[in-house]
């Protein structure tokens, strides 16, 4: 990892790090009226952004303009893409992995998608070199849902490549329009 590129950069100043950062430059400075003001304001933040209440504020504005599709989306739609959202470890009941509570939700909407328009699902998400794809576990997921149809993006890291990579199985399927499940997170 860079540790000075803009990626870098905006992932110590968003929550948890900013605030954090705030409130050990204060325990610095605690001898003086601004380190004992900085203390407690990164304390205060780093609370508040812990709470849901204030969580949920932030993301609802992302997420807000993003409804359920209506009837004409769903009948113009040819497949539904699923993002992964993450992997459980030490899931014993499972095999040992599994995915993660947030892409359960996914995953439920997406096998809801799948029984109500009969669409072909295709779960993204690669793997670090010694561990298995997670569109592999949200596969098994969707299966147990009898998702019938499920096609496996095994290659992507993050985002970008989720999009690269479902876009050429997209393409092998002849579909252009598509139901993408994800989350405002």
């Amino acid at each position: 990892m860079e540790l000075f590129s803009l990626r870098a950069l905006a992932d110590w100043a968003l929550p948890p790090a900013g605030p954090l950062l705030i409130l050990l430059l204060g325990l610095l400075l605690i001898r003086y009226r601004l380190g004992r003001w900085l203390t407690v304001a990164g304390g205060i933040l780093l609370y508040a952004f812990s709470i849901p209440l204030v969580s949920h504020a932030l993301i609802a504005p992302l997420q807000s303009p993003f409804e359920p599709p209506d009837e004409g989306a769903l009948e113009a739609a040819e497949a539904i893409v699923v993002l992964g959202a993450g992997y459980r470890s030490g899931a014993v009941e499972f095999g040992g992995e599994t995915v993660n509570d947030l892409a359960l939700v996914r995953l439920r909407y997406a096998a809801a998608l799948h029984h109500r328009t009969g669409l072909p699902v295709i779960a993204t998400g690669g793997a670090a070199e010694d561990r298995e794809p997670e569109s592999r576990w949200m596969a098994e997921t969707l299966e147990e849902w009898g998702v019938k149809a499920v096609l496996q993006e095994t290659r992507a890291r993050d985002t970008r490549e989720n999009a690269r990579y479902s876009a050429e199985l997209l393409y092998e399927q002849d579909a252009q329009t598509i139901l993408l499940v994800t989350h405002a997170h």
